[in-house]
């Protein structure tokens, strides 16, 4: 193991070289539990069907990737542009915008007070 040579060296402590054994037998004890449930579903799928099972076949992946991203991409945006809510959104934020620059550009008002007879 590549720990075990840099502890030679004198890289590592004997610590790090028992963290690194005791992480690998944890993956070789996960690799046997996992192929035990593969073991024990499929003696409940034989029980339950009635039929004998030599082996499963495996889920093909690439079905399920992604190939144009941007596409992916595209589509997300014209969602957001047609969602009538964010556009709601939108138009109310354009409009107090223009409320505050004529609220700004407005200049006081200067009331006269006629006095009719």
């Amino acid at each position: 193991m590549i720990t075990t040579q840099r502890l030679n060296v004198g890289l590592v402590t004997i610590t790090d070289v028992q963290n690194a054994r005791a992480d690998y037998d944890m993956i070789l004890a996960d690799k046997a539990k996992s192929r035990n449930e593969i073991d024990n579903a499929l003696e409940a799928l034989q029980a339950i069907s009635g039929g004998a099972y030599a082996s499963l076949s495996t889920v093909n992946v690439d079905r399920f990737k992604v190939s144009r991203l941007e596409h992916v991409n595209q589509l997300v945006k014209e969602a957001e542009q047609k969602n009538l809510k964010l556009l709601v959104a939108r138009l109310s934020q354009d409009l107090m915008r223009h409320q505050i620059k004529f609220g700004i550009s407005r200049p006081y008002a200067n009331p006269e007070f006629k006095c009719f007879q």
